[in-house]
């Protein structure tokens, strides 16, 4: 038998809409993956995603740009996001040092910040998230596509306790999804999952 994860045997076994049970498996295991991020006056949610590069994939932690801009990210500056603690219901910290060793990427008009997960900063990396690759399709494909598709994002509001929520898609349009879901300050950066496969479409 494989080994898969919960959300793997859920997704490969599942062809009815998603049961309540099937949403309490799959945010169990998914919330390992959503960090929280503090800064001085303001909060944000990033979370942990692989992405293509180098003909393979590579984890990396994503987010908005007006969560971690520019300034956050420079060279041999700490940036301290929390985790949940897997088996242990609670939050632990990790400090992330930027060096040249590591990939760190942000846009202001694209509104992303991207930094390279490695060895050595022992997260845990067995619930990581996945990207759809549709998201490199034009605007108008996208959404007709995805038109009142309904999504699922796992959030932290006003930096408090992470929060599950649900909602459709209203419009796709410059890099940004217009949805109904429920988000509030510090949910930014948050990722925005179909309810279909549970893959990263963008982010709120």
């Amino acid at each position: 038998m494989e080994n898969n994860t919960i959300l793997e045997e859920y997704i490969k076994n599942s062809t009815n809409p998603v049961s309540l049970e099937g949403m309490i498996k799959i945010t169990e295991q998914m919330k390992y993956s959503v960090c929280k991020i503090n800064k001085i006056g303001s909060n944000g949610t990033g979370f942990l995603c692989n992405l293509p590069y180098n003909s393979g994939k590579k984890a990396f932690l994503i987010t908005n740009n007006h969560v971690l801009n520019e300034e956050d990210i420079e060279i041999n500056k700490e940036i301290t996001i929390s985790f949940i603690n897997e088996g242990k219901g609670k939050e632990i910290f990790k400090d992330i040092l930027i060096d040249k060793s590591r990939i760190a990427l942000t846009n202001k008009d694209l509104d992303f910040t991207l930094i390279e997960i490695m060895n050595k900063d022992n997260i845990n990396l067995n619930n990581i998230l996945e990207l759809n690759e549709d998201i490199m399709i034009e605007e108008k494909y996208l959404n007709k596509k995805y038109a009142n598709e309904s999504i699922y994002t796992l959030h932290y509001p006003k930096g408090e306790n992470i929060v599950a929520s649900f909602g459709l898609i209203k419009g796709i349009n410059e890099s940004k999804i217009q949805h109904s879901c429920c988000t509030e300050g510090g949910s930014s950066g948050a990722p925005i999952l179909s309810l279909k496969d549970f893959k990263v479409l963008l982010l709120i």
